[in-house]
């Protein structure tokens, strides 16, 4: 689908960071589970920006166009 404004596309790009990037690397590298304090913060900035991300996503739902999958019409919960 061709993005129809910028905050479609800032949704559609949202959505792929979410659900699309590979937090692995990430972890092997700042926070493997032999090192638990690391471990742990490594796990809780995760988690952090996985909450913003969505808290985003949730914000920029109301801008879709009304084709799209995900659009939620006035008054209208998920």
């Amino acid at each position: 689908m061709r993005a129809k404004s910028q905050k479609h596309a800032e949704y559609e790009i949202v959505g792929a960071i979410l659900y699309q990037f590979k937090f692995g690397e990430i972890f092997e590298k700042l926070g493997p589970k032999e090192d638990s304090v690391a471990y742990e913060r490594v796990t809780k900035a995760a988690r952090k920006l996985r909450d913003e991300f969505d808290r985003k996503r949730e914000k920029l739902r109301k801008y879709l166009p009304e084709d799209h999958v995900d659009y939620l019409g006035k008054g209208e919960k998920i």
